[in-house]
């Protein structure tokens, strides 16, 4: 990844706002010199590199924030980049095949391009049957070809753990424990939508203090962006006075 600047970022975010939500996480990594087919890479692949973007722009300690599902307490909880990076397979695939309960399905990794037009289909259902339609490639019962969604339950199972197995970084779950009912669950990390939260948040304050500035001393937004965060605070302590 190549290392963006602080205006690399705020233009990536301007980019993302006017974007439906899943491909927020495309436009975040256009600041770091993303590679042009980014969209076609299989989404452990893509998460990959945003996991390095979050780690350029804020760190590698991380809060995650959810609710309850037993007893609706709010938590918030502490956790590493490392915790949630996955170790690739040694012999990285595209896709493959099997054979389950008399039927065979080829098929291949979802991408950042299924993931977002899986969304626009507007229910899980509906963006379950998209991913299908794009990421099976073909599906036989007894020798004979079906579609997709008529597949059994039990190889629509295996598919998913055919494409956990082969993209382990797509579907990252952490393990939470409540500390009010001490219920315990997984829940599903999407780094993708994390970090937009982070660098949207990120953003409106950088835009508050170029105001800030601007107004203070007369500064173009290119002057202030251009300042080490150091001196930027520094100012920003001397036009509060």
């Amino acid at each position: 990844m190549v290392t963006p600047s602080t205006s690399d970022l705020l233009a990536a975010w301007e980019r993302g706002l006017s974007r439906p939500a899943a491909e927020r996480a495309l436009a975040l990594l256009s600041a770091g010199g993303a590679p042009a087919d980014v969209a076609t890479l299989p989404v452990g692949s893509r998460d990959e590199r945003l996991l390095d973007l979050r780690s350029w722009a804020f760190g590698s300690e991380l809060t995650g924030a959810t609710d309850c599902p037993a007893c609706g307490a709010e938590l918030e909880f502490p956790f590493s980049l490392d915790a949630v990076r996955v170790p690739a397979p040694e012999a990285r695939a595209s896709g493959g095949e099997f054979a389950c309960h008399g039927e065979a399905v080829r098929f291949r990794l979802p991408d950042s391009t299924d993931l977002c037009l899986g969304a626009a289909a507007g229910t899980v259902a509906g963006a379950r049957r998209v991913l299908l339609e794009r990421c099976v490639l073909a599906a036989e019962r007894g020798g004979v070809a079906v579609e997709p969604d008529a597949l059994s339950a039990q190889t629509l199972e295996r598919l998913d753990q055919e494409l956990a197995a082969l993209d382990p970084q797509a579907d990252v779950q952490l393990a939470v424990v409540c500390p009010e009912c001490d219920h315990r669950w997984a829940a599903l990390f999407d780094i993708g939508n994390f970090l937009w939260s982070e660098v949207d948040q990120w953003s409106r304050r950088v835009l508050v203090d170029i105001a800030t500035l601007a107004t203070a001393f007369g500064w173009s937004e290119s002057e202030i962006l251009g300042l080490g965060p150091v001196r930027r605070d520094a100012y920003l302590e001397l036009a509060a006075r």
